[in-house]
């Protein structure tokens, strides 16, 4: 049995511009992406590091030196933290409605574009916000694909409200954000322990994610698992998404978030070698392009 795996970043903003944090400056941010990378690149593992518009520009030199490795680059947008939004007192996408969204992701994508030299095709929002306008609006700006969902999430104060919970990778819903459709745009949805919540810091309600910051190795192994089990079933599609912050030193070994990144990899290993189970490595986009490919045989 052969499940594809990813394994994605979110590239913040400075943290003086970010309203729900950020890096505490580009060397660092740089410095963070690296070893994530490089981690990976030793294990044969593919990312998607979905850079807010100003981290695009700060890394526009050497960006592509990692997409020339197998890795994809995506969008990533938080209204409170792209140029002034923080100030402005903005919040997070699915707070906006439809007219609002597409004037502030054009001017991101505008941003991102400009300082990469290629429009993005790959999204997920900040905070994992967004309501039924959202999809519709990624599409007409040119995005084929993306992981803007965490399954259970329930947190009305971000608008990140994704009940019920859609576990399979789908195409996005024109009408209603939870449930799939038929929308040119493929959703693969952050991994999650559905069953369990998460006891964040701010009292969010989210579910246990897939996310190096939210756990040990033995919670996201756990998160894994689950999801290989799902998989045995007939007509599923499932994909694992791990999610992290360029916040983290992830080029010190020693690092907690280091190590459990290390960890997780390992565990992968370990299942595989002993059940017939085989993890593909894919960015976002590869991940999209295995599950369009279901509806051509």
């Amino acid at each position: 049995m052969d499940i594809p795996i990813t394994f994605t970043m979110d590239c913040e903003n400075l943290n003086h511009l970010s309203g729900v944090g950020g890096v505490t400056d580009w060397a660092f941010s740089e410095r963070s992406i690296r070893g994530f990378i490089a981690t990976l690149n030793k294990h044969g593992h593919k990312a998607t590091l979905f850079l807010c518009p100003e981290t695009a520009e700060a890394h526009s030199t050497w960006l592509h030196e990692i997409e020339a490795d197998g890795h994809e680059l995506g969008f990533h947008f938080h209204p409170d933290s792209f140029r002034d939004g923080m100030a402005r007192g903005l919040g997070q996408l699915g707070q906006y409605v439809g007219d609002e969204q597409r004037v502030m992701l054009t001017e991101g994508v505008d941003v991102w574009s400009q300082a990469l030299g290629v429009a993005p095709q790959c999204f997920r929002p900040g905070c994992l916000s967004a309501n039924d306008e959202t999809y519709p609006i990624l599409v007409d700006l040119g995005f084929t694909h993306g992981s803007v969902s965490s399954p259970g999430r329930n947190e009305p104060i971000l608008c990140a409200i994704w009940q019920p919970p859609l576990l399979d990778v789908h195409w996005a819903n024109a009408a209603q954000r939870s449930l799939p459709g038929n929308l040119s745009f493929v959703d693969v949805p952050l991994s999650v322990d559905w069953e369990t919540r998460f006891p964040h810091r701010f009292g969010w309600d989210l579910p246990q994610e897939l996310m190096i910051e939210r756990g040990d190795v033995a919670t996201l192994g756990g998160i894994v698992s689950k999801h290989v089990k799902r998989a045995a079933a007939p007509d599923t599609h499932v994909a694992i998404c791990v999610a992290t912050h360029n916040v983290w030193d992830y080029a010190a070994p020693q690092d907690k978030k280091s190590q459990i990144l290390s960890g997780l990899i390992e565990t992968l290993t370990e299942t595989a070698s002993r059940t017939d189970v085989s993890f593909s490595p894919a960015s976002v986009g590869g991940i999209a392009e295995w599950f369009s490919n279901f509806g051509e045989s």
